[in-house]
């Protein structure tokens, strides 16, 4: 059991189920939302995954590999993101202020490429 903060100095810390800080990480924007994800496919058993929304990017964090974070970015006409939300292991769905909602895949040969992208409503 883990526990993940965002902070307005733009940090975010992970801890553990006793409290005991096992991460601390400065982002490069104020951390709006922050999802965990488990993999547990066949290549992925196990394996755990944080998303942060920083507003602009999304930030990756993968906990077998904390020195390689991935930050990604979108078409600034997407707008910024409003809200992100993990599936079926290896996909996130973001939606932006503009109206558009994108998915994204985070297999390592696609990572970061848009699977699908649409423009759903106005801005909202």
């Amino acid at each position: 059991n883990k526990l993940a903060l965002g902070s307005i100095d733009k940090q975010f810390t992970i801890s553990d189920s006793e409290g005991n800080t096992e991460e601390q990480r400065e982002v490069k924007a104020k951390p709006l939302e922050i999802e965990f994800a488990s993999r547990n496919s066949k290549k992925h058993t196990g394996e755990t995954l944080l998303s942060i929304n920083m507003g602009s990017s999304l930030f990756l964090y993968d906990f077998k590999e904390p020195e390689s974070p991935l930050e990604l970015a979108f078409q600034p006409k997407y707008g910024t993101i409003k809200s992100h939300l993990w599936f079926d292991d290896e996909y996130i769905m973001l939606g932006f202020t503009e109206g558009y909602l994108v998915i994204i895949s985070t297999k390592m040969q696609q990572i970061g490429e848009e699977l699908y992208s649409s423009h759903l409503c106005r801005s909202i």
